[in-house]
Formats: structure tokens, sequence, C-alpha cells
């Protein structure tokens, strides 16, 4: 019932939602450390059985927090991926415009 009741209180509401825009820019492994650290401090009221349970707890958040942070990369990859073909297309015109303005002194056709 102690796994149950610490399920319950913290690791259902990990498993089930989704990390913030934070999370997203500035991937931490914060509150991985946290849960590994409470539920190992709950293992010493757990008997034989709830214990090889709490192990694969442990590996259950350990595989959630690598998938959080993956995507957490992922996305920041697409961002800029987005960002830099925004800000290409007004480098493109700029060195046009100005290869064109250089080309009128230096006494080319207009």
């Amino acid at each position: 019932t102690t796994l149950g009741e610490f399920y319950n209180a913290r690791l259902h509401e990990y498993f089930s939602a989704h990390r913030g825009w934070r999370y997203r820019l500035l991937p931490n492994s914060r509150l991985r450390k946290e849960l590994l650290a409470e539920l190992t401090e709950q293992t010493r009221y757990l008997s034989d059985d709830e214990r090889k349970t709490a192990e694969t707890l442990f590996a259950l958040v350990r595989e959630r927090d690598d998938l959080d942070y993956a995507e957490a990369l992922q996305w920041r990859l697409r961002a800029w991926l987005f960002v830099h073909i925004a800000l290409t297309y007004p480098l493109l015109i700029a060195a046009g415009l100005h290869a064109w303005t250089a080309h009128l002194f230096s006494g080319g056709l207009p």
C-alpha cells in the first residue's frame, strides 16, 4: 500500500502530464532526481515483492525522463529550423540589394 500511495501521490501525475515549455527550452533532470530519491526513500518500507515493483518504477521514471529529454531536444531542433528558414530569406534579399547597390555605385547600369 505504501508503493500505491506513492504512485498516486507523485508518479501518476508525472506519467500522465506533459512537461511544460520551460522544460523544452532548458531540459534538466531535477524532477527525475527528486522522484528517484523519494522512491529510494520509500523502499525501506516495502516488502520484497513491492521492491521488485519499485525497481520497475525506477526504470519507468528513467525511461520517461529520457523520452521527455529527447522530445525537448527534438522540439528545439525544429524551432531552430523554422527560425533559420525565416531568417534566410530576408538575408538573401538584403544580399541581393547590397549587390545591386554596389553595382550601381561602381558605375553599372541602372
